[in-house]
């Protein structure tokens, strides 16, 4: 992550944690708006 490329922050998203039952609503799930590799 340090190496990697920047994303505007406008397009970072953040989701709860999927198949994790403790601190699942936490918006831990980070992910890049609009990529085809997110599954939901």
């Amino acid at each position: 992550m340090l190496n990697g490329v920047r994303v505007p922050e406008s397009k970072v998203g953040r989701s709860a944690r999927i198949g994790v039952n403790n601190g699942r609503e936490k918006r831990w799930r980070f992910f890049v708006k609009g990529t085809a590799w997110v599954s939901r």
